[in-house]
């Protein structure tokens, strides 16, 4: 009897080893490039692999991105579900169980709620949405803001370049600017940076810079750029004293970081990266982040982010209810 108990006693405790052992993984959706990123419970994180699309997939997401209204979603989004499938398989090769994908991101000028259902409907009704994630699948769709916050951990002021006892009521709200460059457009965000939260304050896109091919030397793009980044940030941010009248605009000192994704091939980016650096001479507070390359910089925000939401929903509803976060 006692060596029945042992055994299942044991049998326990291996699965819940085992449960918290299993990994979260992300998945990025880009214009021509679908990104796979795992997370471990130790903190390690790897890109899985990232999948090629065929000219459906390009041609859905090309049109995702032109659909007037913006909340609209495109007629037929068969190749959607076909590279959530093919996901599926790169994860099933990689490990043969716990094949599930955890949280999905993809660009704010791209995502609607009406995408959402639709990436859930197929994720769940394929099983490959992780179990842990099942009560609030809604919640594992996320967009820009939220994986600009967490991939490079801009909760934590210190990562902001502010100090670790930072007020977050204080004069200064820490600002990100973040540009995502991909074969469809250019878009700019500024994100504003609370102590648990994030949000969407002001964003442009740019259709003018998506003929990538030419991109590397031409010093024309450079120009370009640096003149639509300079005004979209005069529009929003002022320089700090009595001359700058109140009004819905940040200054100067707000502007802490700036971060990149996409997948526009690397040339552009370094265009991208020569346009900023330019523009950042007048903005002093505000560093470069890009430690992370831009086309996996979604799919690692999304297996961070899972992490967040299991263990927010465990520590807040411990006894495993179904309440919404």
């Amino acid at each position: 009897m006692y060596l029945t108990v042992y055994c299942v006693l044991a049998v326990l405790i291996l699965r819940l080893a085992s449960a918290i052992e299993e990994p979260y993984v992300g998945l990025s959706l880009g214009s021509r490039t679908v990104t796979l990123a795992n997370l471990t419970n130790s903190g390690n994180i790897s890109i899985i692999g990232q999948l090629p699309v065929g000219s459906a997939y390009i041609s859905w997401f090309e049109e995702a991105v032109n659909l007037k209204p913006s909340y609209e979603i495109p007629a037929d989004n068969a190749a959607l579900i076909d590279v959530l499938q093919a996901a599926r398989n790169v994860l099933e090769a990689a490990s043969a169980e716990n094949a599930y994908i955890s949280v999905v991101a993809l660009p704010w000028e791209v995502r609607t709620y009406k995408l959402d259902e639709i990436i859930i409907s197929a994720l769940t009704g394929a099983s490959m949405l992780d179990p842990r994630l099942e009560v609030i699948p809604r919640l594992t769709m996320i967009e820009t803001r939220h994986v600009v916050q967490i991939a490079y951990g801009f909760d934590l002021p210190q990562n902001l370049g502010l100090p670790m006892n930072f007020d977050w009521s204080a004069k200064v709200e820490p600002l990100i600017l973040h540009i995502e460059y991909n074969w469809n457009f250019m878009g700019f965000q500024l994100i504003h940076i609370y102590k648990a939260a994030a949000s969407l304050e002001h964003d442009a896109m740019f259709k003018g810079f998506t003929d990538v091919n030419y991109l590397g030397t031409d010093q024309k793009s450079v120009t370009e750029i640096e003149n639509q980044l300079s005004i979209f940030l005069a529009k929003h941010i002022r320089p700090p004293g009595p001359s700058t009248p109140p009004g819905d605009h940040f200054y100067i000192p707000d502007l802490r970081a700036v971060t990149f994704s996409g997948d526009a091939p690397p040339h552009a980016f370094d265009v991208l990266r020569t346009a900023v650096e330019k523009v950042m001479e007048g903005y002093p507070y505000a560093q470069l982040y890009d430690t992370i390359r831009p086309s996996e910089l979604f799919a690692v925000g999304a297996a961070k982010y899972a992490q967040f939401l299991v263990e927010f929903h465990r520590d807040f509803n411990p006894h495993g209810g179904h309440e919404e976060l």
